[in-house]
This record gives structure tokens, C-alpha cells and sequence, in this order.
């Protein structure tokens, strides 16, 4: 079937745009965190935003990292509209308590070297911990933070210290220097960690991992996935094998490439939302058999930063264990966020698969009970023949022609391609949903098909596949969805329920009003409140203030 049909050696993505790896890559990265601290199993929200100093941003797809120094932790990718992202990291509830990094970054800013990506260092304290009394927190020189103007923006409230579940009102005088030179106004109230405090306010790595690309993907509306091959037997790099790639569906989605000189194959895949099932196979013309690694969207640390043990404070140490035992109740009273279902929705853009129109639909169980393929093949697929004595062979009829095609059509099932025909063999009329035929020659890229034999069941779990050579169904967490209007809530649940939220007021303004008038409620934790206030300038400068008040 394969033969020397895969002869694709240009042909790697389609409809891709690939930048010169020669030209400097000026994009960046802002994200703005709803706290900088938290205790494990946490929500983290936050907003990015994507600027380049020549004004020349390509990407709206951004990765977010949180990693320690050893390795990434969790990751997800949003969508920007407007150069602007709002989303969420769950922290695993078992990690450990230490010093933890932020990292937002274009596809094009990772492989491109020496590029700097801005960070966020974020506290985070196991909520199983007892006694917390010395951190590993980094130390950083002038020339790892990134600079930012201390700017009065007119802080004022109601009062000055607020009663628990007091509520306060917040007003944002925006200086006349700034007034109508604002992209955008952050405003977050939270409880202030005094430990979190002595961090900076950002820091950037260079933290480009490719150092030797032929290109740089710039992924606008779609996501790259990049993958390695290797021998199972030997662990060697596969080159020059070919991979497929299947999304199983109601529109199914179908892709290939051929691996390069170090096993590395890669897919461009546009309007993907939420969790995505891959199905990846790889075709060789030996019997090997291959091992498949996709690669995550992370950013590995800098092992060349420095750290170093500190000794807490009284009321660093006191403020951790406030935080555990609010969390504590939060737990009790409340439901932590999940992770994502496996909800995903891909728009094709195309009426039909990607064989195609069919040039008829069948659906079997509308007639006599049949109980295994060759019957079906036999009594309602006319135009299909299929021999099981001849090793499943399977033909299907050219219309054109009028005679059967010489070589075997395209069959898949539920989208999926198969090579072996006895995986139809035991497919009757109860299991099978709709059967689509294609009777004659259709082309995808340089393959041919000899006609199409689409198979889909009513049991989409796509088991059989597990007894297939070198097909492995790979769980993906594509682009984040859309939590437009989710994120910290800026007053009590209820008011029987006890209320321990740390994040009091977290939301981005785009408009460039000379002021802002904000309420938010306080929790029932008592302590400092920080507020603080980051301007961003039409040249992407920042400008910041800040106030405290105290929950008594």
C-alpha cells in the first residue's frame, strides 16, 4: 500500500510559515500571575501578553511553563486575540515546597538561540508540610531582571485596614504622563507574602533550547507538535521512517511526514481545542519495531543559576502556616479545580474527511443482522471485495474503469489507517455505525489512493488498535479553553461558608480611562493586603505601584 508512495522528502508541514533562523526573533512575553505564591494543589490564573519591539508580533500561541530548577512541572498553551491570553496553571498537589519559575514563551521566541524569555519566580508551599523553616530561593544579578518604572498610579481606598469580610472600595488615578499611553492597566489585590516580597519583580533566561534549527515555526492559530522515532531494540534515532498521524472524529484528521536524519517529525496542526487523542503510527519497510516521544511545549531551567538556603523569619513562617491551614478549609468547603477533561474540538475548515466526498454511505444496521465483515462486504458494500482466504485482502471498484482496482484502497477505521484486513473481519452489523466508500482515485499530498474503505463504529475507544505494531495513541494537551470571565472571584461564596481566598481582585483593563473604581471583599484571613498596579506603555514599557492594607 505504502510503497514508494511516501517519496515526500519536501514535504514536511503543510500551509506553515518558517522564518529565517538568521533573523533575530524580537517577540516576548509579559505574564502577569493572579499571586506569587501558593500551596500545592492551587489555581494559578493569569494573563499574558505577547509585544515585540519592532511591532511585528506572528505568534498567538503561547506556552506557559511552571518548572523547578530540575525539570518542567505543568504546562498549557492559550490563544491570544489582541497580543492578550487569559489562563490557568494547576499546581500538582504533590509538590514539593520550594522556589518555582513561570515561563511564557512563543513557539518562535524557544528555537530562536539567545533569545530572553521573561519569568515569574512563584512560591509554593506543600500543603502536607508541618513545619516550614528554610527555602532554596535563587539569587539574581542586575543583568537577570528586567527593569520597570516605580510610577505613582493614585492608590486610594476607602480605609486603611478592613475588617474580615470587609468590603473596600479601590479607586486607580492614572497619572496625566500616562493618561491615553497605556496598552492595558493589571490591577491584583492578594494577601501579601512577606518572603514572596523579597523576590523580583521579573527576571528573563535565555533559555532557547534549539541551538541548531532549520527553522523556526510561527504558530498563528494552530500548534506545532514535534515528536522523535526510535529503534525499540536499539534506541537509535529512526531516520527516514514515515509517520502518521490520525485524530479520530466525526470529520477525521489525517496527516504524514518522514522523519528526519535524527528521528525528529513534526505536525502543524490549526484550531485545535482542549485534550487531543493522537494516534500516531510509523511505516517502515522492515519489520522493526519503533518507540515514538513527543516532545512537550516546556522550557528546561538554567542549571547556571545560583541558589541558596535561607532561614526564615517569624512572620515569613507564620504567614506559610496561615496559608496551609487556609488551604486546608478551602478543601473541606470548597472543590479544587481539575484537570481538563478530555473535551477537544478541531475545525477542519472542510465539508468532508480528508479522502473526500464518499461516493456512497452505508448503514448496516438498517438491514438484515450480519454478523462479521465479509457478509457486510458480500450483501451491502457492493463494489468491495473481501477474501479472507487471501490474507484479508480487501479491493474496491473503479467507477471509471468499471473493474477493481489492482491495489488495495485506503481502509480506516474510525479514521485510523489499517493495514492489516482482518481487523474488519469481526465487525458486524451491531458493532459498525456507517460504512463510507470512495470508488475511485483520490490523491492527499503525493499519495494515491486506490479507492477509500471507511469503517466507523459505535465504540469510538478504538481498542483494536492496541494489538497494532507500531501504533501508539498519545493523550495531548492542545490549546487551552477560552476562560473568558473564570478566574479569582472578588467576593465571599456565601455567608455561612468559611472564606479563606488569598487572591482577592486579579483582572486586566483595556481601556485608558483616567481612572478606575474597583470593590472587591476581604477573605477571612487576617494580614497585609497588596495592592498593586502595572501599567504597560504603547512601547511595552512597564510602570508599577503598589499599597498595603491590613484585614484585622
Amino acid at each position: 500500500m505504502i510503497k514508494k508512495q511516501f517519496n515526500i522528502l519536501s514535504l514536511l508541514f503543510l500551509f506553515i510559515f518558517v522564518a529565517n533562523l538568521k533573523s533575530e526573533c524580537k517577540e516576548m512575553v509579559y505574564i502577569f500571575p493572579d499571586r506569587n505564591s501558593c500551596v500545592s494543589g492551587d489555581t494559578i490564573w493569569f494573563d499574558v501578553m505577547v509585544f515585540d519591539s519592532e511591532g511585528k508580533v506572528r505568534s498567538n500561541m503561547v506556552h506557559v511553563c511552571l518548572s523547578s530548577k530540575e525539570s518542567s512541572v505543568t504546562h498549557s498553551t492559550v490563544k491570544c486575540h489582541n497580543n492578550w491570553a487569559h489562563g490557568y496553571l494547576i499546581v500538582p498537589d504533590s509538590l514539593s515546597t520550594g522556589n518555582y519559575i513561570i515561563s511564557a514563551f512563543t513557539n518562535r521566541q524557544k528555537h530562536t538561540p539567545q533569545s530572553k524569555v521573561i519569568q515569574k519566580d512563584v512560591l509554593v508551599y506543600n500543603r502536607f508540610d508541618q513545619q516550614i523553616s528554610e527555602i532554596s530561593m535563587p539569587t539574581y544579578n542586575g543583568s537577570q531582571t528586567v527593569n520597570y518604572q516605580k510610577v505613582g498610579m493614585g492608590i486610594s481606598t476607602s480605609a486603611g485596614s478592613l475588617k474580615t469580610r470587609g468590603m473596600a472600595e479601590l479607586k486607580v488615578e492614572i497619572p496625566s504622563s500616562l493618561q491615553g499611553n497605556l496598552k492595558a492597566l493589571v490591577v491584583n489585590v492578594g494577601m501579601a507574602d512577606p518572603l514572596a516580597e523579597t523576590l523580583p519583580f521579573y527576571s528573563t533566561s535565555a533559555q532557547a533550547l534549539i541551538k541548531k534549527d532549520t527553522g523556526v515555526v510561527i504558530e498563528n492559530d494552530a500548534i506545532l507538535i514535534r515528536g522523535n522515532v526510535y529503534n525499540k531494540a536499539t534506541l537509535e534515532k529512526a531516520s527516514n521512517v514515515v509517520v502518521l498521524l490520525s485524530i479520530s472524529g466525526t470529520l477525521p484528521y489525517f496527516d504524514y511526514c518522514i522523519a528526519d536524519s535524527n528521528g525528529a517529525f513534526s505536525f502543524y496542526l490549526k484550531n485545535v481545542i482542549g485534550v487531543a487523542n493522537l494516534y500516531i503510527q510509523v511505516v517502515s519497510g522492515s519489520y522493526e519495531e519503533y518507540i515514538v516521544e513527543l516532545q512537550e511545549n516546556v522550557l528546561v531551567p538554567e542549571k547556571s543559576k545560583k541558589t541558596g538556603l535561607r532561614i526564615l523569619a517569624n512572620d515569613q513562617v507564620a504567614y506559610i502556616n496561615n496559608l496551609i491551614d487556609a488551604a486546608y478549609y478551602n478543601r473541606l468547603f470548597y472543590q479544587t479545580m481539575q484537570s481538563p477533561e478530555d473535551t477537544f474540538s478541531m475545525d477542519i475548515g472542510f465539508r468532508y474527511p480528508f479522502y473526500g466526498e464518499p461516493t456512497k454511505i452505508v448503514y448496516p444496521e438498517l438491514f438484515i443482522d450480519l454478523s462479521d465483515f465479509t457478509e457486510i462486504a458480500r450483501e451491502l458494500l457492493f463494489g468491495v471485495q473481501y477474501r479472507i482466504k487471501q490474507d484479508h485482502a480487501i479491493r474496491v471498484s473503479n467507477q471509471v474503469q468499471n473493474m477493481l482496482f489492482d491495489m488495495e484502497p485506503l481502509k480506516l477505521i474510525n479514521g485510523i489507517p489499517v493495514f492489516d484486513g482482518s481487523k474488519f473481519s469481526k465487525l458486524g452489523t451491531n458493532q459498525i455505525e456507517r460504512v463510507e466508500l470512495v470508488l475511485n482515485e483520490r490523491y492527499f499530498g503525493d499519495l494515491v489512493f486506490k479507492g477509500v474503505l471507511a469503517v466507523y463504529t459505535k465504540d469510538k475507544s478504538n481498542s483494536w488498535i492496541n494489538m497494532v505494531p507500531n501504533m501508539f495513541n498519545l493523550r495531548y494537551e492542545c490549546v487551552q479553553v477560552n476562560q473568558k470571565g473564570q478566574g479569582p472571584k472578588p467576593k465571599a461564596v456565601g455567608k455561612n461558608i468559611p472564606d479563606f481566598r488569598q487572591v482577592l481582585y486579579h483582572k486586566t483593563y483595556f481601556e485608558n480611562d483616567k481612572s478606575l473604581e474597583i470593590n472587591f471583599q476581604a477573605s477571612d484571613i487576617k494580614g497585609d493586603v497588596i495592592i498593586e498596579v502595572i501599567g504597560i506603555g504603547k512601547e511595552n514599557e512597564l510602570y508599577v505601584d503598589s499599597k498595603k492594607i491590613t484585614v484585622q
